[in-house]
C-alpha cells in the first residue's frame, strides 16, 4: 500500500475575490471558463477535505459477489471477453470510452473544456457489432466524419491515467473532471472516478462532503479488485453510484407515461442546449398538513421544474451545492401556463449541525416581511435520508489527517539524475504524491440532501425600479426581520440577493427576506469551533471579518501583566442590521437609475477622475476579508471618513437616499459604542418612514428614468409565465405603479425580448 510523508501544513488559502469589471465582463460577454481557473477552485475548495488510504473502501462499496469476479476472471482468461458479453446481468447501460483529445459535449457552453482520457458512459449508442452485416450506402456514415462525443451529462465514470514528469498529481485533474459532472447532471449525489498509474489504481468517492479515496492496488496483482471495481460499475443500482433516484425527467409536455432516470432517455433527447431540451426534471414533495401548512403529511404531491434560476453553486464538490429552479405542480399541468401556480423549488446539502431551512420558515410561520413556505423534507433516496455520512459513505470512517492535492510531483528523470544521489535511495513517485495537512482534527463534516417549496418569489432589490420602491422593499425586510427574531431565529446572511421585491404592494409584503440557510434559533445555538463564517462578505460586519469589537472597552490589555483572552464578537441582531446598511450603501454607490449600474463601475469605463471612487468601492466591497474589516471599522471609529468614502460618492440618482444613509449609521454607530441593540429596530424602522414619505413626494419629470422604469417593468413582465407569489392574482402594469407622484407612464404594451437569468456574484441577475 502506498505511504507517504508528512510535511508542514500549507498556509490556509485566501479565496480569490474578483473585481467588479471582471464580475461583470464574466457575466455579460460570451467569457468562457478556463480549466486553470477550475482547477484553482479546486485547491482552495477542497483543502482539507481529501482523505486517502480508507481501509475497507472496495470492500464497502464493491461488495461484488466472489462468485460473479470468479467467473468474470475465468472468462477473460478463455475467451477475452469484453463488457456486452458480462456473465453477470448488468443493471445499467454501460460503455467505456477513450477520447483523451476531444472534450465531451457541454450543456454549459461556457464551462470549461476539460479531456477526460477514458470515461464511463450510460446510455451511448453502440457501434455495430460485426454479426450486423454491411449497412447499406445510405445508412453508412461520410467518410471522415467523426465518432460521436460523449456528453459530460451521461458520464458515470471518470478516469485518469497518470503521465510520467507531469507536475500536478493525477487526481487533481480526476477531481476537474468530477466537479464538471456535477456541474452537468443536476441528478448526480456523487461520483465515483479512478486514476490509473501504469499498473496502480486508486478510486475516488466525490460527494458534497469532500473526497474519500482507496488504497492503492495493483491490478496485475490482484487481478480480482479489478473486476469487483469496473464489475460494480454496471451490476449495481443508479442510487449506488452516485445517481439521484428522486429527480427524474418526464417529456415536455408531459404524457401519461411514468418518469425515468435522465440516462435512460434515447441517447440526443437530453444533449441539445443548457436546459433538460424535450424533458422537464420532475420530483415529489411533502403535501403541507391541511389542518397546520407548517407540518407535512404523508402524502406526496409532484412538481415539474420548467425553469432554472440558479445552478452554478451545484458544481461544487464540497459545499451546500443549491440548485434554484421555477416549479408547477404537476397537478396544474392541465391548465394553460399563465393561469398555472408558480413555485420555487431548492435543492441544497446542509451541513448536519445546521438546522433544515424548512424547519426555520415553519417556526416564523406566515408573517410580513418573510417568503412564504409551501413544503420541506430531506430527500429520500430508497426509504433512506440522503446523508453523505451514512447513506453515501456507509459510516466508513477515514483515514489519518487529509491530504494536500497541489503537491508538485517529483520528476522523476530529474529525480534519477540528481548530482550526489544513488537512484535506489530516491522516491519516485509513480503514484500521486498527496502529503498529509498536519492537522489531525480535520475530518469529514457531514451533510443532509434536503429541498424546499416556497410559495413566494420576486427580483432582487438591485433591479428596484424606483425609489419608492426599493425603499419600501427594504423596509418590510427590515419588518420580516423582527419578526423571525421575535420567534426566535436570526437570519445572519443579509445580502443583496437575499432581500427581494414581490409584486405585492401592501405595506409588509412588499419585500421579503429569503435563504434561511445560514440562520440560527439563536436562544440556543450552540456555536462551534470550526464553525465557518456566516453570511456574504461583502456584506458583514467587521466585527464578524476579524473577530473584534469596532469599539473596544476593555481596557485590561493595557494595564494587566497577563491580560486575560479577549472577548470576541458573536454574531448578533445589530451584525445583520449592519448588513442592511452595507446594501443600502452598495446600491446607493452602484445604482445611476431605476435597474441600472453606475457608468462609473462598468468594465470599459477608464476615466481616471473616477480611479479614487472605484477604490473606494472596491475596498469597500470587493476586496479580501482583511481590507474589508479594516474599510468598515474606519467607517465606523471616523465619522469623517463615513462622509468622504460613502456620502460624497452617493449616485445623483440615490442623493434623496443620503438623509436615510446618515440615519442609518448614527443607529448603528450608537449600537456599537453602547455593545446593545435595544430599540434599534423602531429607529430604523422610523428612518425607513421618513425616507419613505420623502421619495413620494419626489417629482418624476426626467424622461430617461422613465424609460428605465418602463424597461424594468417590461423585463418583469417577460420573466415568464404564471403568478409570481401563489396567493397573488395577477395583475395589470397600470395596477402594479403606485397612486404617489413618483410614477412614468404605464409600460407600452410592445414585446420585449425574453430575459435571460446568470448568476451574479450576490444574487440573482436577469439579461435582456
Amino acid at each position: 500500500m502506498a505511504s507517504y510523508p508528512k510535511l508542514p501544513t500549507p498556509a490556509t488559502p485566501v479565496k480569490a475575490k474578483r473585481l467588479h469589471r471582471e464580475t461583470l465582463e464574466t457575466q455579460q460577454s460570451d467569457y468562457k471558463t478556463k480549466s486553470v481557473e477550475v482547477e484553482k477552485e479546486l485547491r482552495q475548495e477542497l483543502h482539507g477535505a481529501v482523505f486517502v488510504d480508507t481501509p475497507g473502501f472496495l470492500d464497502t462499496f464493491f461488495g461484488v459477489s466472489p462468485v460473479i469476479v470468479d467467473r468474470i476472471l475465468a472468462e477473460a482468461r478463455t475467451k477475452r471477453y469484453h463488457n456486452d458479453e458480462c456473465p453477470a446481468a448488468p443493471r445499467l447501460d454501460l460503455r467505456w470510452l477513450s477520447d483523451p483529445h476531444r472534450s465531451p459535449t457541454l450543456a454549459d457552453t461556457k464551462a470549461a473544456d476539460l479531456q477526460p482520457d477514458i470515461v464511463g458512459v450510460l446510455g451511448f449508442p453502440k457501434a455495430a457489432s460485426p454479426e450486423a452485416g454491411v449497412r447499406p450506402k445510405s445508412e453508412r456514415k461520410p467518410r471522415g466524419s467523426k465518432p460521436l462525443k460523449a456528453p459530460w451529462r451521461r458520464v458515470h465514470v471518470p478516469m485518469e491515467v497518470k503521465r510520467e514528469n507531469i507536475q500536478w498529481a493525477a487526481a487533481l485533474q480526476l477531481f476537474k473532471y468530477i466537479r464538471q459532472v456535477f456541474h452537468e447532471s443536476f441528478d448526480r449525489r456523487f461520483v465515483f472516478g479512478v486514476v490509473l498509474a501504469r499498473s496502480n489504481i486508486t478510486v475516488y468517492l466525490a460527494d458534497r462532503s469532500g473526497i474519500l479515496g482507496s488504497e492503492n492496488f495493483d491490478m496485475h496483482d490482484e487481478p480480482h479488485l479489478l473486476v469487483r471495481v469496473i464489475a460494480g460499475f454496471t451490476l449495481f443500482e443508479a442510487c449506488k453510484l452516485g445517481w439521484d433516484t428522486s429527480l427524474t425527467v418526464v417529456p415536455r409536455p408531459p404524457t401519461e407515461n411514468p418518469s425515468c432516470m435522465s440516462f435512460d432517455v434515447p441517447y440526443g433527447e437530453l444533449e441539445v442546449g443548457s436546459g433538460c431540451d424535450g424533458h422537464y426534471w420532475r420530483l415529489e414533495m411533502p403535501k403541507p398538513r391541511a389542518d397546520e401548512p407548517s407540518t407535512m403529511s404523508y402524502e406526496t404531491e409532484a412538481f415539474i421544474l420548467f425553469q432554472h434560476l440558479s445552478l452554478s453553486r451545484g458544481e461544487v464538490i464540497l459545499g451546500r451545492a443549491t440548485r434554484v429552479w421555477k416549479a408547477w405542480c404537476q397537478d396544474e399541468m392541465n391548465l394553460p401556463p399563465p393561469r398555472r401556480t408558480v413555485y420555487i423549488v431548492k435543492d441544497t446539502w446542509r451541513d448536519d449541525r445546521r438546522n433544515l431551512e424548512g424547519e426555520l420558515y415553519a417556526k416564523i410561520g406566515p408573517c410580513e416581511g418573510v417568503a412564504e413556505m409551501h413544503s420541506y423534507s430531506v430527500v429520500q433516496i430508497d426509504g433512506e435520508n440522503d446523508t453523505t455520512a451514512s447513506l453515501i459513505r456507509r459510516d466508513l470512517p477515514h483515514k489519518g489527517p487529509p491530504r494536500a492535492i497541489d503537491a508538485v510531483q517529483q520528476l522523476e528523470q530529474d529525480v534519477l539524475n540528481f548530482p550526489g544521489n544513488d537512484s535506489y535511495l530516491v522516491t519516485q513517485y509513480v503514484v500521486d504524491y498527496l502529503p498529509a495537512i498536519l492537522d489531525e482534527n480535520t475530518r469529514p463534516r457531514g451533510r443532509t440532501h434536503s429541498r424546499l417549496v416556497m410559495k413566494t418569489y420576486g427580483w432582487p432589490t438591485k433591479f428596484a425600479k424606483s425609489l419608492l420602491e426599493l425603499v419600501g422593499a427594504m423596509k418590510d425586510a427590515i419588518l420580516g426581520h423582527r419578526n423571525s427574531y421575535e420567534k426566535g431565529v436570526l437570519h445572519r446572511d443579509i445580502s443583496l440577493g437575499n432581500i427581494i421585491i414581490t409584486r405585492k404592494f401592501e405595506r409588509g409584503h412588499r419585500g421579503v427576506l429569503i435563504d434561511y440557510d445560514n440562520a440560527i434559533f439563536w436562544k440556543n445555538h450552540q456555536a462551534v469551533t470550526d464553525d465557518p463564517l456566516s453570511g456574504t462578505r461583502p456584506f458583514m460586519s467587521s466585527e464578524i471579518l476579524d473577530k473584534e469589537f469596532i469599539f473596544d472597552d476593555d481596557d485590561s490589555i493595557l494595564s494587566t501583566p497577563q491580560p486575560l483572552p479577549q472577548k470576541k464578537p458573536i454574531h448578533g441582531l445589530a451584525h445583520d442590521l449592519e448588513g442592511f446598511f452595507w446594501v443600502l450603501i452598495w446600491l446607493c454607490l452602484s445604482r445611476d437609475g431605476p435597474a441600472r449600474r453606475r457608468t462609473e463601475l462598468l468594465p470599459d469605463n477608464n476615466d481616471p477622475q473616477q480611479e479614487p471612487f472605484r477604490t473606494v468601492f472596491a475596498r469597500t466591497f470587493e476586496a479580501g476579508d482583511d481590507v474589508l474589516a479594516l474599510t468598515k471599522q474606519r467607517m465606523f471609529t471616523t465619522s469623517g471618513y463615513f462622509v468622504k468614502s460613502v456620502l460624497r460618492n452617493v449616485s445623483s440618482y440615490c442623493k434623496p437616499l443620503e438623509p436615510l444613509l446618515r440615519q442609518f449609521y448614527t443607529a448603528l454607530r450608537r449600537a456599537h459604542e453602547n455593545h446593545t441593540s435595544e430599540g434599534l429596530y423602531d429607529e430604523l424602522i422610523s428612518a425607513f418612514e421618513d425616507a419613505e414619505a420623502v421619495v413620494a413626494q419626489l417629482p418624476s419629470d426626467f424622461n430617461t428614468l422613465c424609460d428605465l422604469e418602463k424597461a424594468e417593468e417590461e423585463r418583469r413582465s417577460k420573466d415568464g409565465e404564471g403568478y409570481w407569489d401563489a396567493h397573488s392574482p395577477p395583475i395589470t402594469a397600470a395596477a402594479r405603479i403606485p397612486s404617489t407622484l413618483q410614477q412614468c407612464d404605464p409600460p407600452s404594451p410592445a414585446p420585449a425580448k425574453r430575459s435571460k437569468i446568470i448568476e451574479s456574484g450576490c444574487g440573482l441577475a436577469f439579461k435582456g
